[in-house]
């Protein structure tokens, strides 16, 4: 019994660990993430301009 115990309780360390790894990684793309510029007439004048 104390086996299985001890098992579980290693188990859910390890789950965890993953997932606080996970939440850090997640919170890291959404500060850094690449944000794309919107598609508007400013965009074109900017993307059409030849002078």
């Amino acid at each position: 019994m104390a086996s299985l115990l001890f098992s579980l309780l290693t188990i859910a360390q390890v789950h965890d660990k993953y997932q606080q790894q996970a939440l850090l990684l997640k919170r890291v793309i959404q500060l850094n993430h690449y944000q794309p510029r919107p598609i508007d007439d400013t965009f074109s004048i900017m993307l059409f301009d030849t002078s």
